[in-house]
C-alpha cells in the first residue's frame, strides 16, 4: 500500500546553488529508496549511473578547485552517489524540447500581446502534462519504497495537486 511509503518533494530553482545544500542534507536525512531527479529526464538508469559517476571522478580527480557553477552539481550529485538511493529521471525530453519552443522572446513581444498569449498558453498546456507524468513517477517509485523527488518550481504545486487528488499526502518544501 502506497501509505506505508514516505515521499518527499522538493520544488528547486535549477540554478540555485544554495539549493543543492538544502537537497544534499535532506537526501543524507532522509535516507531514500528512490530518487527521482527532473534534470535526468527519461535517461536509463545505466545512463544516469555513468553520467553521475564520470561527473564525481572528474572533479575528485582534480587538483583544480570545482568552477562556481558546476559546485552546484557536484554536492547534490555526491549526495545522490552517497545515499546509495536508486537513482531516476521523472521527466520527458520530447516535451522538455516541445516546451522550450514556447518561451516568450523579446522578439514575441514585439509581435504582440494576443501571439504571447497563445504562446503562453501553449508553455503552460505542456507544463501541465509534463507535471502529470512526474507525478505519475512518483507514484510508480512511492509504491517501492520512501521517494525523494527533486522537481522545478513550475511543476511543484500541480504536481502536488495531481498526488493529492489520489490522497496522497506527500511532504513537500519549495526551495526560496
Amino acid at each position: 500500500m502506497l501509505q506505508d511509503y514516505k515521499i518527499i518533494i522538493l520544488g528547486e530553482n535549477h540554478v540555485n546553488f544554495d539549493h543543492a545544500r538544502v537537497e544534499a542534507n535532506i537526501i543524507i536525512d532522509f535516507k531514500p529508496d528512490y530518487i527521482l531527479y527532473e534534470g535526468f529526464a527519461d535517461h536509463s538508469e545505466e545512463e544516469i549511473r555513468n553520467f553521475i559517476d564520470n561527473f564525481i571522478s572528474k572533479y575528485n580527480k582534480s587538483k583544480l578547485e570545482i568552477p562556481i557553477e558546476t559546485q552546484r552539481h557536484f554536492i547534490l550529485l555526491k549526495a545522490m552517489e552517497d545515499s546509495n538511493a536508486k537513482i531516476f529521471g521523472c521527466d520527458l525530453t520530447a516535451l522538455q524540447k516541445e516546451q522550450d519552443k514556447y518561451e516568450i522572446t523579446q522578439e514575441d513581444i514585439f509581435r504582440g500581446e494576443e501571439y504571447v498569449e497563445e504562446k503562453r498558453k501553449k508553455w503552460f498546456e505542456i507544463n501541465t502534462k509534463r507535471s502529470k507524468y512526474m507525478a505519475l513517477k512518483i507514484i510508480e517509485f512511492a509504491k517501492k519504497g520512501n521517494t525523494l523527488a527533486i522537481i522545478g518550481k513550475g511543476h511543484l504545486d500541480e504536481v502536488v495537486e495531481l498526488l493529492k487528488d489520489k490522497d496522497i499526502e506527500p511532504e513537500y518544501v519549495l526551495l526560496e
